[in-house]
């Protein structure tokens, strides 16, 4: 929730810088985690999962990150 309010205040390229930082941190949090568990993962269905969700996480973070060099 703060983090909605913290956009809610913001409007234009304010809100867009602001929208994709977050989005970066969010992506970069989520291929720590997942690669994480890829690898060390005690469930296997998950840690299969995981390793198939890996590489979309990845292109979805790549993006993200050439967004935020754009800002």
């Amino acid at each position: 929730q703060a983090k909605i309010n913290k956009l809610s205040n913001l409007s234009g390229a304010a809100f867009e810088e602001k929208y994709i930082k977050m989005q970066a941190e969010a992506h970069r949090k989520a291929v720590k985690l997942f690669d994480s568990y890829a690898h060390t993962g005690n469930e296997s269905e998950l840690r299969e999962f995981a390793e198939n969700t890996l590489p979309t996480l990845k292109a979805h973070k790549k993006h993200v990150m050439q967004l935020e060099e754009s800002y």
